[in-house]
């Protein structure tokens, strides 16, 4: 009886194929036909606009999509083709709400991820695809249109695509230098990354990463970036970015620190909770979007999380690691570390910066596992705990 229930109510739903709002559409829909339905264009326009607006549609127009009269599949193919793209132009909207609009929880599910095989690379290159079409959406030009580069070939388009056409090597620890001016496309998970250049790749770093050269490329870091000159580019980073004195042309930032400028930005688009360090020799453009010193800088982006307002701890770099300097009572973690503290690493992983040791008390709370090595008064020692789930 309860199965027969669910059918039933499945079926006349309220977006369900015999739900009235559906009913109603499919009457629409037929009204494409010119031979049945007397109407001018203008009139067959305008149930076309009204259809791809209402949700109950779905069922008439994918039905119509298959009629065999051009006039009615025509325009219901068109109405899945709007409905589509609206679809990738919003994913980005998706990606950040799965994750609660938490940006360290976000780079946790990339850099964390259990996915086999090339599963990581594409959940990252699904980021870069959705943030692409944000990034065209804030009126500039998209990544993946890059003269030089053939349709598809980019980490900014459909993986299967990328991976046929650009046929990037896989590479786990890519972490010795490749001579400047060649090219090096990788798929690359590694803990960290400094190289001379890297050109339609995709990299997936738990902690910091220095680039010289960045071409058509997407990055996933888990600390600090730093990248002489970049184009073509998206970098989503922990901890602090510097874009050097070469060239940044068309490169979407989103940092959970702060973004230093050195070089001359051209079409670029930054994001980050901390006020831009912009050097005083820099010329600016109507090209350069910055959106800046807020937790939340882009009112439909990501929340950046802060070490002291969100976790109660206050640290600062000493000797390349992060020292607690303070405590507050009330910290989740107020029972686990001291002040002076050197934080050394989480599973043998060495932490390199204070964006990246944020990151991983959002992954500790999130997963219950607390697992950090320290130096504790010239001693070191591993601090183990189960911790409790907590939402944000």
């Amino acid at each position: 009886m309860f199965f027969d229930w669910l059918l039933v109510y499945g079926l006349s739903g309220p977006i369900g194929p015999c739900s009235p709002a559906a009913l109603e559409c499919l009457e629409l829909v037929k009204r494409f036909d010119p031979a049945k339905y007397r109407g001018s264009i203008d009139v067959r326009d305008r149930i076309e606009k009204e259809l791809t607006e209402r949700p109950g549609a779905v069922w008439p127009v994918l039905w119509g999509s298959q009629h065999r009269n051009a006039d009615v599949s025509a325009r219901c193919v068109w109405i899945l083709h709007v409905w589509k793209t609206r679809r990738e132009e919003n994913r980005y909207r998706e990606i950040v709400r799965n994750v609660d609009g938490d940006f360290d929880r976000f780079l946790n599910a990339l850099l964390h991820s259990s996915a086999p095989d090339l599963g990581p690379f594409a959940a990252a290159a699904d980021t870069g695809r959705a943030f692409d079409k944000y990034f065209v959406k804030k009126s500039f030009s998209s990544m993946s249109a890059v003269s030089t580069e053939k349709p598809g070939r980019t980490p900014f388009g459909i993986f299967s695509e990328y991976l046929e056409k650009a046929t990037p090597v896989v590479s786990k620890a890519p972490s010795e230098k490749h001579p400047f001016g060649t090219d090096a496309r990788y798929l690359a998970r590694c803990d960290s990354l400094k190289t001379d250049r890297l050109s339609v790749s995709i990299v997936l770093s738990q902690a910091n990463i220095d680039v010289r050269d960045s071409v058509v490329s997407l990055f996933i870091c888990g600390g600090d970036a730093v990248l002489f000159q970049s184009k073509f580019s998206m970098i989503f980073a922990a901890g602090d970015v510097t874009l050097g004195e070469g060239f940044a042309r068309r490169v979407l930032v989103v940092a959970g620190g702060k973004v230093s400028l050195r070089g001359h930005p051209l079409p670029a688009m930054i994001v980050s909770p901390k006020p831009v360090d912009i050097a005083p020799r820099v010329n600016l453009s109507k090209s350069l979007l910055i959106l800046d010193g807020k937790p939340k800088p882009a009112p439909d982006l990501f929340t950046f999380r802060d070490l002291w307002t969100d976790y109660g701890l206050d640290a600062v770099m000493d000797q390349a690691r992060p020292k607690i300097a303070k405590i507050r009572p009330e910290s989740d973690f107020s029972s686990l570390f001291k002040e002076g503290d050197l934080i050394e690493s989480i599973r043998t992983k060495k932490i390199e910066s204070l964006g990246q040791f944020r990151r991983l008390l959002r992954l500790a709370l999130d997963t219950g596992e607390f697992n950090f090595e320290i130096e504790r008064a010239g001693k070191k020692m591993a601090i183990r705990a189960d911790l409790k789930k907590k939402q944000p």
